[in-house]
């Protein structure tokens, strides 16, 4: 059970999700949670580079407008990248080549798409990831919002607010620093949280505790993605596996709340069965 649910394989693969990161890259980690190897890694970003070839010429330095403009014509219109509202949360709207092959995607990825072929078409391009909805910035920090999700449709302030106050249902109070630029491992993060919770959503558990193992991997010191790695791998049945990270997360988080939940797993996993 556990040789199937994370073998050794799959831990080489997180090396090679972290040591990237470190250089602020996000396709190649992005390929690595799917599985892909250095072939697959090579293809991508051949892809994104052919794609910033046929782009590079019709942008104009400094002009965050038009080139924002000229994104949104040759992603959205011509290369057909919007958002899937049909079947929003598939898990192949949250992995990178699925997103590519199809051109539909959830908002993060397309944002991605975006950042990788404007920087190598030489322009700025940020993740913005607002409560509930991601976006992107092209231009640097003075530069132009975007909707990647409807195909790069041009945003202000006022309308990223709109779309956050919609989406929580006047819930989440607005802030300016919504409109932060998101870091790699933040873009990598919220991307792995949409992951399991697509796993989630179909009752892949062993998708549930591999995301959940990268997660952790990605945020080693939080109580937290420990925790939820040991609660995936005790909905696998990998009950031997699950009581030894809910341990972890007692010696290493005594403190948290996350342990008193760890040690409430523990404990009914050591009561008696009841005989009728």
């Amino acid at each position: 059970m556990i040789e199937e649910l994370w073998s050794d394989a799959d831990a080489e693969r997180i090396p090679r999700f972290l040591a990237p990161l470190e250089r602020g890259q996000i396709v190649r980690p992005l390929i690595v949670i799917e599985g892909g190897g250095p072939a697959q890694i090579a293809e991508t970003e051949a892809l994104l580079d052919s794609w910033a070839k046929r782009l590079a010429p019709r942008l104009v330095p400094g002009d965050a407008a038009k080139n924002a403009h000229e994104l949104a014509t040759f992603l959205g219109n011509e290369l057909g990248f919007r958002g899937d509202e049909d079947d929003y949360y598939s898990v192949s709207n949250v992995l990178l080549s699925k997103v590519l092959k199809r051109r539909r995607g959830l908002p993060i990825l397309l944002a991605v798409i975006w950042m990788e072929v404007g920087a190598r078409a030489g322009v700025p391009v940020a993740g913005i990831g607002m409560p509930g909805h991601f976006i992107a910035r092209v231009g640097g920090p003075n530069g132009v919002y975007v909707d990647p999700f409807t195909g790069g449709r041009r945003l202000s302030v006022d309308e990223c607010r709109q779309i956050v106050e919609r989406l929580s249902d006047s819930n989440v109070t607005w802030s300016d620093d919504f409109l932060a630029q998101s870091t790699p491992d933040q873009i990598l993060e919220r991307v792995l949280q949409n992951l399991f919770g697509g796993y989630s959503r179909v009752g892949d558990t062993a998708g549930q505790y591999r995301t959940a193992t990268f997660l952790s991997a990605l945020r080693p010191d939080s109580a937290e993605r420990l925790f939820q790695r040991a609660q995936s791998a005790e909905a696998t049945g990998a009950f031997e596996l699950a009581r030894s990270l809910y341990n972890e997360v007692l010696e290493r988080f005594p403190e948290a709340s996350e342990a008193e939940q760890a040690g409430e797993a523990l404990m009914k996993d050591n009561e008696e069965p009841t005989v009728n």
